[in-house]
């Protein structure tokens, strides 16, 4: 694509965005620095983290973290930009709309356009369009116009593009379980079966973990257990955060009925929350009260 171009990517999954970006990755020897709401470790899943620049999207303090306070992002692009060349990839768009208000981010979206206009970057903007109302997807598109996955790796600027599918996208966990999506575009909590002590081993905590991953669930608090030679020390910790999850899956389906009654901005940052597994007495005081309501 074209030098000094802010776009927007619609797209109802964005494992095809990294898919793209791997193929880029493999193929071209552009700059390319990816945010995103997904941890590194998440991501090391899915791409070549040696050859892309992350930060991730958080509200979690640590290295290659980026709040997502709209002030400080802009800074931090612009900084960024100031020199060299190459495209950036911005997710999280539902996010930062649901913490800030559609108003706020699109005058963040506008700064960036003016910033990246005076550059030698380009920058891509990923999202569901069905999060969004269809004024405010024309909105978005008139400031950042429609960007479509090409297929194949093109050596020339803007290669043809196919239309996206509309075919509903559902994530396949390991353990078998089909999720459907929330109205951010993130998958559904579900419980899954409880893994007993008796049988417990180091394959099935790790089948778990990477179910849990898949969910978008924050679970480093028990990927030291994979290391342990105890058994029974991996269990305990394993059960520990078993149980987050599982309050976790509850607070998301309440979070649920919250989205329902019109309180979009407060289910996305509920819903940023518990994927985190922090602060979940909090949230669930937060829900009693809302719901209450």
């Amino acid at each position: 694509m074209s030098r000094g171009q802010v776009r927007t990517i619609p797209c109802d999954d964005i494992t095809a965005v990294h898919d793209w970006l791997e193929r880029c990755l493999e193929l071209s020897s552009e700059s390319y620095i990816l945010i995103s709401r997904l941890p590194p470790r998440r991501l090391l899943e899915r791409l070549d983290l040696s050859k892309v620049e992350t930060h991730w999207l958080t509200e979690n303090q640590g290295e290659g973290a980026l709040y997502p306070h709209l002030e400080r992002m802009d800074s931090t692009i612009r900084q960024r930009i100031a020199d060299g060349n190459g495209i950036i990839i911005l997710e999280g768009l539902e996010l930062l709309i649901g913490m800030h208000g559609w108003d706020s981010v699109m005058t963040f979206v506008r700064s960036l356009v003016d910033a990246i206009g005076a550059s030698l970057w380009s920058l891509l903007l990923p999202l569901d369009p069905l999060t969004l109302e269809p004024q405010q997807m024309a909105m978005l598109t008139r400031e950042a116009p429609r960007f479509e996955l090409p297929e194949h790796i093109e050596d020339e600027d803007d290669a043809p593009l196919p239309e996206p599918s509309d075919t509903p996208v559902v994530s396949e966990l390991s353990d078998g379980v089909t999720l459907d999506l929330t109205e951010d575009g993130s998958p559904r909590l579900v419980h899954l079966v409880r893994l007993p002590q008796s049988g417990f081993s180091q394959a099935l905590l790790r089948k778990r973990i990477m179910s849990w991953r898949r969910m978008g669930l924050d679970v480093s608090e028990v990927e030291p257990a994979l290391s342990y030679d105890d058994d029974e020390r991996a269990y305990r910790l394993y059960a520990v955060v078993e149980e987050k999850v599982r309050l976790a899956v509850e607070l998301d389906r309440v979070i649920d009925l919250l989205a329902s009654t019109g309180e979009r901005k407060n289910s996305l940052k509920f819903r940023f929350k518990i994927r985190q597994l922090t602060g979940l007495e909090e949230v669930m005081r937060s829900l009693d009260l809302l719901v209450g309501e």
